[in-house]
């Protein structure tokens, strides 16, 4: 695994199913790890890979209870209505 590939927010936000702005809210306060280069946030690969396992029901995350919800009907309701409004 090349551990130097990172995703940008919407790039994650293409493949699982999670919004844009949770993932910025995510990054904001430590739940997923991110960094920034130059003006972009971006997520490492390997936290891609851990946010994928959550979000087909794989290994739970250590992030404990500030872990991400992908099954909480936000994101649904979110895309019905043509996706986040950030």
């Amino acid at each position: 695994m090349d551990e130097a590939r990172a995703h940008t927010a919407e790039e994650v936000a293409a493949i699982l199913p999670v919004t844009v702005r949770a993932l910025h809210k995510w990054m904001a306060n430590g739940t997923i790890k991110a960094h920034k280069v130059g003006s972009l946030w971006m997520i490492p690969h390997s936290e891609f890979l851990r946010l994928k396992e959550i979000a087909i029901g794989g290994e739970p995350c250590a992030a404990g209870d500030n872990a991400p919800n992908t099954d909480d009907g936000q994101y649904q309701q979110q895309n019905q209505q043509g996706g986040d409004e950030s």
